[in-house]
């Protein structure tokens, strides 16, 4: 899904000059044209050349952790809930977790899905513990008795 600005508006008044609209592509030089992110809700389809392409504002980094809010699927991903989810970036797509530690993926979706793209310092605590605080205790092996169906 992408945004986009109105920079030449029609006759009928459907579409506004400055105004902000989402974009679906429609072939090469077309777009399906809404003012939500919905492609079901658009207005009509229109050549390209009456849009000009908005782009993140922020430049995303591969190696960051991100915080961005889902704000489009496709009808078959619909089981997601559109919130804020935490990002790691691809080349195209996002994975997306629930969590910061990003231990339940969600999904891999395209970047024009989520929006307000937020950098998140990770925390990444020492899960190295110092050894001799531990007493290693070995488990004794349990006997089991095999059990017999006939």
């Amino acid at each position: 899904m992408l945004q986009g600005v109105c920079v030449k508006a029609d006759s009928a008044d459907v579409l506004s000059k400055g105004e902000n609209y989402f974009l679906f592509p429609n072939g090469p030089e077309h777009y399906y044209v809404s003012k939500y992110p919905n492609q079901g809700a658009h207005k009509g389809c229109y050549h390209a050349e009456r849009f000009q392409l908005k782009h993140n504002e922020i430049e995303l980094h591969k190696d960051r952790l991100y915080s961005a809010e889902l704000i489009y699927t496709d009808p078959g991903y619909s089981t997601k809930l559109f919130q804020r989810y935490f990002i790691r970036l691809s080349k195209t797509h996002c994975y997306f977790y629930k969590d910061a530690e990003q231990q339940k993926l969600m999904g891999c979706y395209p970047k024009e899905w989520f929006k307000d793209f937020e950098e998140i310092e990770c925390v990444v605590e020492s899960e190295q513990a110092d050894v001799s605080e531990y007493e290693y205790q070995e488990d004794k092996p349990e006997i089991l008795e095999q059990l017999s169906l006939f």
